[in-house]
């Protein structure tokens, strides 16, 4: 009897590689593929899980848009385990953190193609943890050596930690950390340059978060000017040390590339509105994720993805099938835990869907073309339209908007216990939509990264009372 090629399978049942015109890069990419795998530590056994259990599990496989998308992270997984011999070659490593605003990564590139800029920790675990259901040995290695426990630590720092500790990716040359966000980020990048001296650097671009409640920041101009010039002066810093120009065009470029691709989602989010919705917001969240966290492989495999999903989307609402039965309630989740999709089928199969991902769904002011004519400050005018960044007031603003737009059910908050800061202003938003839709609003403690303390049946009690809830406010 034949022995099953794993490796192969995956590619070809749930990485898009079975598809044309993917089909005709099949050869070459089972090679790197069977190395990769290799390197980040994936075995012949974990292979066999994804594509028999937790892939299908998880994941509408039958739909070739979704069997590429997959295939988007995959390739990027394949590339970042080429970045040491790269580096070793005299090309430079840049690695950014999420969220930033991937235009200035981009741009990196578009001055010098030998520029090769990743969100390492991002590439890693949402690969391995939401197609393989294994980051676990990774998070322990950091909380061993590095890391402690004592308090909940962030699972992307954690990685960052692992897999530079390790080598399973190299030091970079820079490291551009955005502290707009995630205070514990850049302080996890002061922990990696202790413990690596003079071998680590790092720029860290910060941001003041001062702005009134419900204040629509990307209107003030004090602001994005300020924020324009924290961004140059972090952009003119990573290119002094990779040693090349300060190139104006190649930001202009590199953002009408991001506008591009951000477009593309308008009309595939009005066909996912109709009832019975047909994707859920793990997919949508995938999809965007391209815009927030930096591909060193760029846009090319996510815009036939997009393709593809827009293409059987259109053909699923022409004949009425949707991930769950017409007529059920649909709702959207401020953060859908990306590397733990089985949140997503719980709710399914309670009857409601998670239709969207709300922070990553772009508001009206998301999709204008900017008012500033400065390359810097058109980001950052951008930058602060977007609901992660804003306020609390303006995010729940933004919420009701979508809400109105996309006729949501049910709203749910929580999934972020690793991060206090970040989840800090959720029950405000929450209280706030709650009273100005008269639609249930719920937080759910839990984890966006991992799954160790918030397991699927840990969970499962909680998702089926929420389902129940929302049913019989519906009926």
């Amino acid at each position: 009897m034949t022995a099953v090629n794993w490796h192969a399978e995956y590619l070809i049942k749930c990485a898009g590689f079975g598809d044309p015109p993917w089909d005709k890069k099949f050869d070459k990419m089972l090679m790197e593929w069977k190395t990769a795998a290799d390197k980040i530590g994936l075995t012949e056994d974990d292979l066999k899980y994804a594509v028999t259990k937790w892939l299908p599990q998880n994941f509408d496989l039958s739909m070739e848009g979704i069997r590429k998308l997959i295939g988007c992270y995959t390739v990027e997984a394949i590339d970042l385990t080429k970045a040491a011999e790269r580096k070793a070659n005299g090309e430079k490593i840049v690695y950014g953190i999420l969220p930033a605003h991937t235009s200035f990564y981009r741009a990196f590139k578009f001055t010098d193609p030998k520029v090769n800029t990743y969100f390492a920790d991002m590439a890693y675990l949402g690969f391995m943890q939401t197609f393989f259901h294994k980051i676990a040995p990774v998070l322990e290695y950091a909380e061993e050596h590095g890391i402690r426990l004592g308090c909940r630590h962030c699972a992307l720092n954690k990685t960052k930690y692992a897999i530079l500790s390790t080598g399973i990716v190299p030091m970079p040359d820079v490291n551009w950390t955005w502290g707009f966000i995630c205070d514990q980020a850049p302080k996890t990048e002061e922990l990696l340059q202790e413990s690596w001296d003079s071998r680590y650097t790092m720029v860290n671009s910060r941001f003041p978060h001062h702005g009134h409640a419900h204040e629509n920041e990307y209107q003030n101009e004090d602001m994005v000017k300020y924020l324009g010039a924290v961004m140059r002066d972090g952009y003119e810093q990573v290119c002094k040390i990779l040693n090349i120009k300060v190139d104006e065009e190649a930001i202009w470029q590199a953002l009408e590339e991001r506008m591009d691709y951000l477009r593309r989602f308008e009309e595939l989010y009005d066909f996912m509105a109709i009832d019975p919705p047909t994707l859920n917001g793990e997919i949508q969240l995938l999809l965007a994720h391209a815009l927030y966290s930096v591909f060193n492989t760029g846009f090319e495999y996510f815009n036939d993805a997009v393709e593809a999903i827009i293409r059987e989307v259109k053909d699923r609402v022409a004949k009425g099938k949707g991930i769950v039965p017409k007529g059920s309630p649909k709702g959207m989740m401020w953060f859908v835990p990306l590397c733990n999709p089985f949140i997503m089928r719980l709710f399914e199969e309670n009857g409601c869907a998670i239709a969207y991902c709300d922070s990553l769904l772009p508001s009206k002011a998301d999709l204008e073309p900017p008012k500033f004519t400065d390359p810097f400050e058109a980001n950052a005018e951008a930058f602060l339209k977007e609901a992660m960044i804003t306020n609390w007031g303006r995010k729940a603003d933004l919420t009701i908007e979508k809400m109105e737009r996309y006729n949501i059910d049910f709203m749910i908050w929580g999934f972020e216990d690793y991060d206090r800061w970040l989840a800090s202003d959720q029950k405000m938003c929450l209280a706030y939509v709650q009273k100005k839709t008269g639609k249930p609003c719920f937080y759910i403690e839990g984890d966006s990264w991992e799954d160790r303390d918030y397991s699927e049946e840990a969970l499962r009690t909680r998702i089926e009372t929420v389902c129940e809830i929302v049913k019989a406010r519906k009926s």
